[in-house]
Order: structure tokens, then sequence, then C-alpha cells
């Protein structure tokens, strides 16, 4: 059996969501495995998250650990974004782990975490490249984005909708400070810019990520990025990780064509906890 540390943060606001994402992330886990599931919040909550988990999750192979935000991100100030988006940048600051596994909430999972946690990575920390940032780098695309890191700090960057920590290097190299100092800067995408202009990164090479606009992705030349034609593109899309939503969101009410089925299987099991 192995130990797979699991990040989540959130607001308690936005418990609902979260418990179904963790619920359904942990029904693709292997039995075998352990996870402890951390999550940075603002509150700890009154009610058990383990009761609603229940509900559609039986196996006892998970912890449920709450750390409380440090408040050190609260005056930062935002384009548009909650505080919370900062709040993974306190990984160092309230988890004692050597390596931990960040996820978005808005995902569905596909196959267990326990793959990508198991990547050895020397840098600070590792994921996939992200599409806008391939868009903004070949076409001048999501300008408004990218534009305030320029394009050669824009090369090899990371999607935030999940990355691994090297924690034990990121504290070691007392990066903490400067995510600190960076986040004054008010970047268009906040602490997803600072990770990547502050920290090494390893660009895993295969595809864990999609979007709900794959298909408006095809249409664009950015699959030689990840493969050797559509064709191959289109399978390695059809067996991805995780789907990582981007607009509309699995939880909205605005229809989600691409990838309507995992919008259904994500509000089937809202409806099997909450209702």
């Amino acid at each position: 059996m192995g130990t797979i540390n699991i990040l989540f943060c959130f607001d308690l606001n936005y418990y609902e969501k979260a418990i179904t994402t963790i619920s359904q992330m942990l029904s693709v886990t292997n039995p075998a495995n352990f996870y402890n599931i951390y999550i940075i919040i603002d509150k700890i909550p009154s009610f058990s998250f383990n009761e609603l988990i229940e509900k559609v999750y039986k196996i006892k192979n998970y912890k449920i650990l709450f750390r409380l935000q440090n408040h050190d991100f609260d005056n930062i100030n935002s384009h548009k974004w909650s505080s919370v988006v900062f709040w993974r940048l306190q990984v160092p600051s309230l988890i004692p782990e050597d390596k931990i596994l960040s996820f978005d909430v808005d995902i569905v999972f596909r196959e267990d975490p326990a793959i990508l946690f198991s990547n050895e990575i020397s840098t600070h920390i590792a994921g996939v490249i992200d599409l806008m940032s391939v868009e903004y780098l070949e076409y001048d695309k999501n300008k408004q984005y990218f534009s305030d890191i320029g394009k050669e700090k824009a090369v090899n960057y990371i999607n935030g909708g999940c990355i691994l920590f090297n924690n034990k290097k990121i504290i070691r190299d007392r990066l903490y400070e400067k995510f600190l100092q960076e986040a004054k800067n008010n970047y268009a995408l906040n602490e997803q810019h600072i990770l990547n202009l502050v920290c090494s990164k390893t660009i895993l090479d295969f595809i864990f990520s999609s979007f709900n606009n794959r298909v408006w992705y095809l249409r664009k030349k950015i699959f030689p990025h990840y493969a050797k034609n559509k064709k191959e593109l289109k399978e390695k899309m059809n067996n991805v990780f995780y789907v990582h939503f981007n607009r509309p969101k699995q939880w909205s009410y605005k229809w989600c064509f691409f990838n309507r089925d995992l919008k259904n299987e994500w509000n089937d099991l809202y409806k099997k906890i909450f209702n």
C-alpha cells in the first residue's frame, strides 16, 4: 500500500462542489493505496465531510485533513479572482509532506491520481503545458493573461489545474517568501503565474488534462505539442487522466456539449450526496 497526498483549496461556501469532486476522485482510486486528502479552507466545518462522502463511497482508504489558511495573502489585490486562489501557495507553510499533488475543484477524474503522484521530480513543481500559453506563444492569442509576464517566461508554462509539488525542495529553497513577494504584482493569473515564475519545473510528457472545449483546440494548430497528428491527439484526448473544465463548469446550468457525459456523471453524483 502506498500513501498518496492530495490537496484541494476552497472556502466553505464551495463545500458541496468540493465534496462531489473528492467523492468522484475516490471512485477511481486503488483501494490498496491510502489517500491523505489535505484541504486548505477558511473555516473548519461543523459537519462531517466523511459522512457525506460515505453516501457514495464506502471504502476507508482515505483521511480528510483540514488546514486553516493562514491569511498571509488576504491583503493581496487580485484582478478578478478570490483570495482562495492563493491558498495553495501556503503548502510549504501548512503541510508537512515532502510531496503533494494539488487539484482544482472543477475536475472529473478518469484515472487514479496515484499515477501522477508517483512521478519523481527534482524540480520544485511538475505539470503539463497550458494550452492558452501555447496559443499566446504561437499565435499571439490570450494577451490579456500572459502579456504581464512576457513570452520568454510563458515558455513551458504549467497549467494550474493539477500541480505536483516537491514541497521538500520548495521549503529548502525558501520559496514561500518569494511567493509572498511576487503576489504583490497583481498578475492576471495570480498564483499560477507565481508558481511558473518562481519555481523550477518539470513538464510531464503525457497528456492528463483536457478542457470541455477540447474539440476547439483540435481546430487550432496546437496538437503538434502533444501528438504527431490529429488522429493521435484525439486518441489521447479520449484517454486522459482527468478532465479539467474551463467554461462552463460541470455544475453550471449552461449547456456543455463536448463533455456532456462527464458533466452528467458529476451532477448525478452531486444529487446522490445532497438530495
